[in-house]
């Protein structure tokens, strides 16, 4: 499973090399790995309602 894990990640063109042989790396890796991840999906989160509020007011235009 670890295999095709690995091998859909590497197939990915963005994928991060950081995730692949996850199970290889050591505690502090991967919590550095995991906060790292936190981070995105806050930034993620932040730009979704940046343009879900942009659509909003584009909609009340018309």
């Amino acid at each position: 499973m670890h295999v095709k894990l690995n091998e859909l990640v590497a197939s990915h063109e963005p994928a991060k090399n950081s995730v692949i042989n996850v199970e290889g790396k050591t505690e502090h890796e991967i919590t550095v790995l995991s906060k790292e991840y936190e981070e995105l999906a806050t930034i993620a989160k932040e730009k979704e309602e940046i343009l879900l509020n942009t659509i909003e007011k584009e909609n009340e235009k018309t």
